[in-house]
């Protein structure tokens, strides 16, 4: 079967050439009429979305389960961090022993008795 050229065809983004390949091809085609390639290529697209949707839905679930099962270690690693800096921070800020205590003296007083109870 002849198809003949159709100025239409080239301006809606489906070369004239594809089209007579196509029909070649699938003989029914031009009993569906030329939108049919439109159609499967929108059908790839359509699947291609419809597969990357899923992919990245799938990695969601994935990231989410591997962020959850580490929470106990980072949270672990964090308190460490944060235990080693605040100590660092606090001996930073007391003054060093020496300089504050007294002199103990050589020699000590006889030792307190408590007085008795009357009971």
């Amino acid at each position: 079967m002849i198809l003949r050229s159709e100025p239409s065809l080239a301006s809606s983004g489906v070369s004239e050439l594809v089209f007579n390949r196509a029909t070649a091809a699938f003989p029914g085609l031009t009993q569906q009429g030329r939108f049919f390639l439109c159609n499967l290529i929108m059908q790839k697209v359509f699947n291609l979305l419809g597969a990357t949707a899923f992919l990245m839905s799938g990695a969601m679930v994935v990231g989410t389960l591997v962020l959850y099962t580490r929470i106990p270690s980072l949270t672990k690693y964090y308190m460490s961090e944060l235990k080693l800096e605040l100590t660092k921070l606090v001996t930073d800020m007391v003054p060093a022993v020496d300089d504050v205590m007294p002199e103990l003296p050589s020699a000590t007083g006889p030792a307190i008795e408590t007085p008795k109870l009357p009971f």
